[in-house]
């Protein structure tokens, strides 16, 4: 039986890179953790609205949707923030063709959800419109469908390439490091 041998290929990383792609993940990380949570407050509003079938009682409500507007912009403030020193870390980490399709991917999303953030706080300004209550949850629930895609990009897709492709080369270097120093 002869056997080719198949060229084996590797990647050297060093240990600021990986510590790079371990910082990249956790602010990642911190980053879906806050997005998860201005969801939930955003979540809040949606249910004060799930109550009402008449919209007549909204136009007395005009200072508490104008509080919500502003403390829905806050977050999302806060999540950009976030979102900036994420993508810094990421730029800093390796850079490959999957990290920079991702990273497009992400600011697309993020773009997206900026418009429906946006969007939901004009209609908050205008809680006497006749469709308020169906203009609020159809931009609410499609906040929710980029949030959501969103949230799979980071979590399924750039975490997965960080843990496996980047990190996960690491640990199998330091492994055949390490079979090497015993073979000596």
């Amino acid at each position: 039986m002869n056997k080719i041998a198949k060229p084996i290929y590797s990647v050297e990383i060093s240990k600021d890179e990986m510590s790079q792609a371990t910082k990249t993940r956790e602010s990642f990380d911190l980053l879906v953790k806050s997005l998860d949570e201005s969801f939930e407050k955003l979540k809040m509003v949606r249910e004060l609205l799930d109550q009402f079938t008449d919209s007549s009682h909204f136009k007395q409500m005009r200072d508490l949707f104008i509080r919500y507007k502003h403390r829905i912009i806050g977050l999302f403030n806060e999540f950009l923030t976030q979102l900036q020193v994420a993508l810094e870390d990421m730029n800093k980490s390796l850079s490959d063709t999957e990290m920079d399709n991702i990273k497009d991917t992400i600011v697309g999303e993020c773009g997206e959800l900026r418009e429906g953030i946006d969007k939901l706080a004009e209609i908050l300004d205008e809680p006497d419109s006749p469709n308020f209550l169906n203009t609020f949850k159809s931009t609410f629930d499609r906040l929710q469908e980029r949030k959501n895609s969103l949230h799979e990009i980071i979590t399924d897709h750039l975490f997965s390439h960080i843990d496996y492709d980047i990190l996960g080369r690491i640990k199998l270097g330091s492994v055949r490091a390490k079979i090497s120093k015993r073979g000596n």
